[in-house]
């Protein structure tokens, strides 16, 4: 039993030599996550509270530069434009308080008989 433990000993020993050896030719070693320590529930909610936040700010920027987008279209369409209605509260008023007739508008008789 001597012999069997000694050859159990040295073949343990190769072997941990060899891990050794192996191990020193490796470069890579892993960081540490900022969550490390952390327990798994824990830190999965931290995960999931960043990437909401992440989220969050990502749509209102999205939609900051949809506004953007669409005022500048806007303005490039009405770059050129000249008109500008007289919006004044004068114009026809019904009678009766009901609907405005077509026969109620300025001009519309004068148009007629021509």
């Amino acid at each position: 039993q001597a012999k069997e433990r000694l050859r159990q000993d040295k073949t343990e020993r190769l072997k941990l030599e060899q891990e050794a050896k192996i191990m020193r030719e490796c470069t890579f070693t892993p960081s540490k996550s900022k969550w490390h320590g952390l327990k798994a529930e824990q830190a999965q909610q931290n995960w999931i509270s960043e990437v909401a936040t992440r989220t969050h700010v990502w749509q209102q920027k999205k939609e900051e530069k949809i506004r953007s987008m669409k005022r500048e279209k806007e303005k490039l369409e009405t770059e050129g434009c000249t008109f500008q209605p007289n919006l004044t509260p004068d114009g026809p008023k019904p009678s009766n308080g009901g609907p405005v007739s077509v026969y109620d508008l300025v001009g519309f008789e004068e148009f007629m008989a021509r």
